[in-house]
C-alpha cells in the first residue's frame, strides 16, 4: 500500500466511525489511527508555523496540544532552541510524541508532559515562545487557557496560534476550519487575556491557514 493510499484508508476508517471527538483527545486503537493521520495531514501546517515562530538560539518554546509530536520534531530539526516543552491531555499522544522525539528527551532538550491549556505544569515566565497548531478549537476554556499561556510566557514573549481556515464547501472528511467570525473572536479573546500587538499572517499549507501572533 502506498503512502497516499494508506492515508486515504485511514481517512475512510476515521470517517466511518465518526471520530471528530478523537482529534481533541485521542484514545484507544482508533485514537492511534487519528494520531497517525494528524502526523501526516498537519505536517505542512506544522512546518509553516515553526518557520513563523522564528526560534532563536537559546530560546525556550512550549507547544500546547502537541498531538503525535511532529511540530516538536520539526523544531528539533530546524532550530537551536535550548528547551522545547509540550503539554497534551492525551496519554496516547504523549506516548506517540515521546517515541517520535526519543533522542531529544534523552538529551534533556525536550520535555513532554500531560496537561492542557487550562492547566500548564510549568512555572511563571518560563518560555520565550508558546504556540498551538490546529488545536485552539479543542480548548475547553479558551480564556482560561490564554490566561495560563500569559502566565508561563516571559515578559515580551510571543504566542502564535495556527488556525486552519474553513473551506467554502464541505468536502469528504474535511477538518474543521475557522471562519472569519471565529478568527475575530479569537483575536478578541487574546485581547481579553492581556495579549497585545496582535497580527494576522496567512500561509498556504495544503489549504490556507491563519496565524495569530501576539505579545505578552
Amino acid at each position: 500500500m502506498t503512502a497516499s493510499s494508506s492515508e486515504s484508508h485511514l481517512i475512510s476508517v476515521c470517517k466511518s466511525h465518526g471520530l471528530a471527538r478523537q482529534f481533541g483527545h485521542p484514545t484507544g486503537f482508533l485514537g492511534s489511527l487519528v494520531g497517525r493521520l494528524m502526523a501526516t495531514k498537519n505536517r505542512s501546517m506544522n512546518q509553516a508555523v515553526v518557520e513563523l515562530l522564528d526560534v532563536q538560539p537559546n530560546e525556550t518554546v512550549l507547544e500546547i496540544g502537541f498531538g503525535p509530536g511532529t511540530a516538536i520534531q520539526e523544531l528539533i530539526k530546524t532550530t537551536k532552541a535550548t528547551r522545547i516543552a509540550g503539554v497534551d491531555p492525551s496519554v496516547l499522544m504523549l506516548s506517540q510524541a515521546s517515541r517520535r522525539n526519543r533522542r531529544g528527551i534523552q538529551t534533556g532538550q525536550v520535555d513532554l508532559q500531560l496537561g492542557s491549556a487550562s492547566q500548564i505544569p510549568f512555572d511563571e515566565e518560563t518560555f520565550d515562545k508558546v504556540f498551538a497548531v490546529n488545536s485552539f478549537h479543542h480548548w475547553s476554556d479558551p480564556i482560561g487557557g490564554l490566561n495560563e499561556v500569559h502566565r508561563v510566557l516571559k515578559m515580551n514573549g510571543q504566542l502564535l496560534i495556527g488556525l486552519r481556515t474553513a473551506l467554502p464547501q464541505k468536502r469528504l472528511f474535511s477538518a474543521p476550519g475557522f471562519t472569519e467570525q471565529h478568527i475575530e473572536q479569537a483575536k478578541q479573546r487574546l485581547q481579553t487575556a492581556g495579549f497585545s500587538e496582535i497580527r494576522r499572517v496567512e500561509r498556504e499549507a495544503g489549504r490556507k491557514i491563519v496565524c495569530l501572533i501576539s505579545k505578552k
